[in-house]
């Protein structure tokens, strides 16, 4: 399994990502995806399966051990009813298991969330995922971030939207940190964007 770059994608760039990553695609609702990626991270983002979880953590971090890749910090977006990292977390061994891998620190608690947000994927367009997101991050934890590298840990990447949000509350009180993303996979309309991997 290799890493595959986002940062050809405007909107991974426009958000101030210095590089982002995922291993995989995620075919939405409408689409068959011909392998068996797609049903893997629904069972990792909503259901409980140590076998299948397990498998992913593993091809996650044979892709980023491959590309030597190397951070300060890890840290992972929080879910859509947490308000604070949650130990219950589905993402947190994922983001942990990469700190491991790349020799960083992991801070569950350096931004928290104002509110319960909607699921993004539950909103109609962009339009109104960004106006969910819009200001809903404070830093929790401060930490001097200037002049680190932090990668931050997704599930899945649309639009970019949690991601850009996240760097817009960091970067207002470490400017000169960089940031990357790490997504298990990228939504795409292609049925066999998933085949020869």
């Amino acid at each position: 399994m290799k890493l595959k770059s986002l940062s050809n994608d405007s909107q991974y760039t426009d958000a101030g990502l210095e590089e982002a990553y995922h291993i995989v695609y995620y075919i939405p609702k409408g689409y068959t995806d011909t392998t068996k990626w797609t049903n893997m991270i629904k069972q990792f983002k909503w259901n409980r399966n140590d076998k299948n979880d397990q498998y992913i953590i593993d091809k996650c971090i044979e892709a980023i051990n491959s590309a030597n890749l190397k951070f300060d910090y890890v840290i992972r977006t929080l879910g859509s009813s947490e308000t604070t990292a949650l130990k219950s977390a589905k993402l947190r061994p994922l983001a942990i298991a990469i700190a491991d891998a790349v020799s960083a620190k992991y801070l569950p608690r350096l931004l928290k969330k104002k509110k319960v947000t909607t699921p993004l994927h539950r909103l109609p367009d962009l339009a109104s995922r960004k106006a969910e997101m819009d200001g809903v991050f404070e830093i929790e934890v401060k930490k001097d971030l200037n002049n680190k590298s932090v990668l931050i840990v997704d599930d899945i990447s649309t639009a970019c939207v949690t991601s850009a949000e996240i760097i817009k509350t960091l970067k207002e009180e470490w400017p000169n940190a960089t940031f990357y993303l790490f997504c298990i996979a990228r939504t795409i309309h292609d049925e066999h964007a998933n085949e020869n991997l």
